[in-house]
């Protein structure tokens, strides 16, 4: 009996490429309005799972150039997009940010998505993920981020990013999008180490204390509101 093929991720045609290219340059151009502000409780300079939560997505990546430049980061990027379509468009936006796209998520081609993971940190790269994603529930970590660092020793470093002012989406995850020369104050945790067996229960608890990270400093995700 022959195998199954591998599902491919999905791929963007010309015109869609184009509008995501366009997209981009909008955005670089729109986030060199907003103000930094870096709370590193330490600067990423050895290869990490960097986890932030999905409504906050476009702050990090917007910025993670000028990070880079101002030293905050010290490493490449990938980034965990979603295999389907809406992913495929994404992948070639921050891609025009310096950010290589791993294409693979919990709900499609997830264990391809893992070994290419585990490859980008052995190979030197920050490995960013959106623990939440790309469906929800809102703010809650799902454990693929858990595993990626258990099976690969790298350490987990979780990231928070509030804007002063910001719009709101009516998506599930109520995307947020920071107004022109909005404050952003991103704020990078200790490293984390995830020791111990990886048993259904040790993954449970490092997936519960993840959240708790995310949501550090009294702004969570669900907390903030829009302007």
């Amino acid at each position: 009996m022959s195998s199954s093929p591998i599902r491919q991720p999905k791929q963007l045609n010309r015109r869609r490429k184009l509008l995501a290219g366009l997209i981009a340059n909008l955005v670089r151009a729109y986030s060199w309005t907003w103000r930094l502000e870096f709370m590193g409780d330490v600067e990423v300079t050895r290869p990490s799972v960097v986890c932030f939560w999905h409504n906050r997505l476009m702050m990090p990546i917007a910025l993670y150039r000028r990070c880079l430049r101002r030293g905050y980061i010290a490493l490449p990027m990938t980034g965990m997009i979603s295999a389907s379509k809406d992913g495929a468009f994404l992948s070639e936006v921050i891609g025009r940010f310096g950010v290589r796209p791993i294409r693979g998520s919990s709900s499609r081609r997830g264990a391809m998505a893992l070994i290419e993971a585990r490859r980008a940190l052995a190979d030197g790269f920050c490995v960013a993920i959106t623990p939440d994603g790309p469906r929800g529930p809102k703010c809650e970590c799902k454990p693929g981020p858990v595993h990626l660092a258990m099976q690969s020793g790298c350490p987990v470093v979780a990231v928070t990013a509030h804007a002063s002012r910001f719009w709101q989406l009516r998506s599930w995850d109520q995307f947020q999008i920071p107004q022109p020369f909005a404050r952003i104050r991103i704020r990078a945790l200790a490293p984390v180490y995830l020791e111990g067996p990886m048993d259904e229960t040790r993954v449970h608890e490092w997936t519960a204390r993840l959240t708790c990270l995310l949501n550090d400093d009294g702004q969570s995700g669900a907390a903030d509101s829009p302007s």
